[in-house]
């Protein structure tokens, strides 16, 4: 019998357990959780403005070596033109010297 009312006590023990865990449950579903996100708004407002910024200055910078690219002229025209002909004229000079010889 003793071994009975210890086992009776032990499961009305684990019985008012259970209860309590479950009253603690239904006070932790009624409490609505709130979830602060003014801090990481705030950053990726801040975050945002940075990468606005840092594309800005990436277009004038692009912008800036289009036009320099555009003005860029490696050599003038007429030094290109002198350059063709004294090279057409010493292609045929040299032409006209291995056929005289």
């Amino acid at each position: 019998m003793a071994k009975v009312e210890e086992l009776m006590a032990l499961m009305i023990d684990e019985i008012n357990r259970y209860e309590q865990l479950i009253k603690k449950m239904e006070k932790l579903q009624q409490q609505k959780i709130e979830i602060d996100v003014i801090k990481l708004e705030e950053f990726l407002k801040a975050h945002e403005n940075q990468m606005e910024q840092s594309r800005n200055i990436l277009e004038k910078f692009h912008r800036k070596m289009e036009k320099l690219m555009e003005d860029a002229n490696v050599y003038p025209k007429w030094a290109v033109i002198v350059f063709i002909i004294s090279l057409l004229i010493n292609c045929g000079l040299i032409f006209y010297i291995i056929i005289l010889l």
